[in-house]
């Protein structure tokens, strides 16, 4: 008997330990926000909210939560949590989940909605602006509401009109060399302004001429067509504008106020092309070229009749270079008379027929410059120019190769 009251007063303080501590093990489930506890926000921005849940026995479980704004209007929440501010305002942000025994635990979280800073800027600033040229600016105006409005009226200044000018639209033009500071303003409807600003440089490019086709030699006799290209301060080319040429040995290598340069004798000559700048500095660029003497020989002379015949005129008889061929020149001093039929040009070595001489042609030339090409002769083969009346076999006149 005595052990079985031993048993029963154990057994009765047993049970009663254990339903106590039951009892004080359990606790609320819980759920808050542990993401960063903010309370306002401005038009357009956003916010991702996070929770953590604790169920009855204090253990942290991911259950589904349902989000809600308590205005749609100014706070707008998606199924994750992420919270969007839409218009001034306030509006409650709830989370909220259903324990297994079917009660619903929340979390509640104020925010208040501020209007969003209304902003203007340059989209395309630049550093510089070469001179005369021009840059249209591009702005970008957001409201209260986070949103671009592209009606808003933008007024434009420049600090420097002198170097920068800057129209209504915003197309800023470099006038002269300097900087200014250009301004594009909104006044808001409280009549607060906001402005932006972009400093702005004005270079000038420098001016460049060139000779597009230098040459290193010419020979003697020989001509040259030069060409530039010139651009100006603001990399335009402008190849029609006035060029000075010179040589360096006028009595070596000539040229004249077209750009063609005459190869005269042996030596060595600087062509040199110049123009005025914007400025009124001298831009040059140069050409050394050397003129080869023995490259190309030419000979000179007069032609005189032998006759009553009218018969005259100057004459250069020069070599082809790269060829076995001759070229005679007859200047615009010469005439000839026009009364002899049959009338030839001959290149011969005896002025009293023309046994052995070289026939150039037909006489179709009574007045002024003309030439002939003669083949497979060199310059030094004749001794004079002959000319001969076939029909009557005459001598008409002559001119001395020197």
């Amino acid at each position: 008997m005595r052990y079985l009251k031993y048993i029963l007063i154990f057994s009765l303080l047993f049970n009663s330990c254990v339903k106590d501590d039951i009892v004080q093990d359990r606790q609320d489930e819980i759920l808050r926000f542990v993401s960063e506890n903010i309370t306002a926000l401005a038009v357009a921005e956003t916010h991702q909210f996070e929770t953590r849940y604790t169920n009855n026995i204090g253990v942290v479980l991911t259950p589904e939560i349902t989000w809600e704004s308590s205005n749609e209007a100014i706070i707008a929440l998606s199924s994750t949590g992420l919270a969007t501010a839409l218009a001034p305002g306030t509006a409650v942000v709830t989370a909220s989940t259903v324990t297994e025994d079917g009660v619903v635990v929340a979390a509640n979280q104020t925010l208040n909605v501020t209007a969003a800073d209304e902003t203007i800027v340059i989209n395309n600033v630049i550093q510089e602006l070469i001179i005369s040229t021009s840059h249209q600016y591009q702005t970008t105006y957001t409201n209260q509401l986070g949103e671009v409005d592209n009606t808003i009226n933008v007024t434009w200044s420049s600090s420097n009109p002198a170097a920068i000018t800057v129209s209504q639209d915003g197309l800023i033009t470099g006038v002269n060399s300097g900087q200014a500071t250009i301004a594009a303003s909104v006044t808001l409807e409280n009549q607060d302004v906001i402005t932006v600003e972009d400093v702005v440089t004005v270079v000038a490019l420098e001016e460049r001429l060139s000779i597009n086709n230098p040459t290193e030699t010419l020979d003697v006799d020989e001509t040259y067509q030069y060409s530039i290209n010139y651009t100006n301060n603001i990399g335009e080319t402008n190849n029609d504008i006035e060029v000075t040429w010179t040589s360096s040995d006028s009595t070596v290598l000539s040229v004249n106020a077209n750009g063609v340069a005459t190869a005269i004798n042996g030596g060595t000559a600087t062509i040199t092309a110049s123009v005025t700048s914007s400025t009124g500095n001298t831009i040059i660029d140069t050409d050394d070229v050397t003129v080869n003497a023995e490259a190309i020989q030419v000979r000179t002379g007069q032609i005189v009749t032998t006759t009553f015949y009218v018969l005259e005129g100057e004459f250069t008889l020069r070599e082809i270079p790269n060829t076995n061929d001759l070229e005679l020149i007859i200047d615009d001093s010469y005439r000839a008379t026009t009364r002899l039929p049959g009338l030839y040009l001959y290149l011969t070595n005896n002025t009293q027929s023309i046994a052995n001489a070289k026939e150039v042609g037909a006489v179709t030339v009574f007045e002024g410059a003309h030439s002939y090409i003669i083949r497979d002769t060199a310059i030094n083969d004749f001794t004079h120019l002959f000319y001969w009346c076939k029909p009557i076999g005459v001598a008409v006149g002559e001119g001395e190769i020197n």
